[in-house]
């Protein structure tokens, strides 16, 4: 039998190398909490949402639990390390303990292969557009795809768009035409402004 891991469902899709907050209250899940933490810190998140019709989480690892209050509320700093498959999901893992667990597969993929040219010089322009010169993204030579992908917050919807492309070309494309939507937004903008100050 596989290994049955922790598990906290919830409507949040992360790609690898992102990093969110989580504020921890239900009793079930600050006990997940403390095991993980004196475990291997690690959990899935499964992906709780009626368009996840493949199962799909991320597998995460806590950085740092802070503002821990009397009732044993707490807040935790997390960071995906990989996709993951959910292969079965169990709500209570035993008697003994109330939260969900269940088996997983780990879905690696070279997510973050550094990005073509092309796209680079996109992206330097929308880096330029925003005054974003001085940023470390403007000194970073070789950007990875998911961290370009992941500066413009796209929604979870997008994410899942993104990592069921097959091929690497496919996916930078993909990301190619956010930049370039948010470019054509700041060109917008300034024509905007500028009718707005002319009249």
């Amino acid at each position: 039998m596989n290994r049955i891991v922790p598990l906290f469902p919830l409507e949040l899709f992360l790609l690898p190398g992102e990093f969110y907050q989580l504020h921890i209250f239900e009793p079930r899940y600050r006990q997940m909490i403390m095991d993980v933490l004196n475990d291997d810190r690690e959990f899935g998140i499964p992906f709780f949402h009626i368009t996840n019709g493949r199962n799909l989480g991320c597998w995460v690892e806590v950085i740092s639990m802070y503002n821990e209050n009397e009732l044993g509320e707490c807040d935790i700093a997390i960071r995906c390390k990989s996709l993951m498959i959910v292969k079965s999901f169990l709500h209570k893992i035993s008697d003994n303990i109330s939260y969900p667990g269940g088996e997983i597969s780990h879905w690696n993929n070279d997510w973050n292969q550094p990005i073509s040219e092309d796209l680079r010089s996109v992206f330097q322009s929308y880096l330029v557009n925003n005054n974003m010169t001085d940023s470390r993204w403007m000194n970073n030579k070789n950007p990875g795809l998911v961290d370009v992908f992941t500066m413009f917050n796209p929604n979870a919807q997008d994410k899942l768009s993104f990592i069921t492309l097959k091929e690497f070309e496919q996916r930078e494309k993909f990301v190619k035409s956010y930049v370039q939507y948010y470019l054509l937004l700041n060109e917008q903008e300034s024509k905007q402004y500028h009718n707005i100050y002319l009249n």
